[in-house]
């Protein structure tokens, strides 16, 4: 079982193994394919997927198939969007399901912007 799914269109992280594989999906379509092939425990979304693009599609997907996800293993999805109106979306929309749903911040995932490599990296890890 993968441990993440990280639904984000521009920012990586690194994560020790420690913490389990982390799954990266760039759009809704490869967030869907994730989510229908593998087991997730926690999956983290941004709102805003590109200039064309917005979760809102995987989120409404998210809420038909909370069943199956739930059966899958998913348990927490965070939102860790900068758009606040957005994320308040993303967050009323999951309140139907019985994920555990929580607003976070990168630092609250464990994630910080390393300016010296310019890459966002877990906590303690990367030089």
């Amino acid at each position: 079982m993968a441990q993440m799914l990280i639904v984000d269109d521009e920012r990586s992280f690194y994560r020790p193994k420690i913490t389990g594989t982390t799954i990266y999906a760039r759009n809704v379509e490869e967030a869907i394919q994730a989510l229908s092939t593998t087991d997730f425990f926690e999956v983290s979304l941004d709102h805003d997927l590109g200039p064309k693009e917005e979760i809102r599609p995987l989120v409404e997907w998210i809420v038909n198939k909370k069943d199956l996800l739930w059966k899958k293993g998913v348990r927490y999805i965070y939102i860790h969007s900068m758009n606040p109106v957005g994320a308040d979306w993303i967050e009323k929309t999951l309140a139907k399901t019985d994920f555990r749903i929580m607003r976070i911040t990168l630092n609250q995932l464990g994630i910080v912007y390393d300016y010296r490599t310019q890459h966002y990296l877990y906590y303690g890890e990367g030089e």
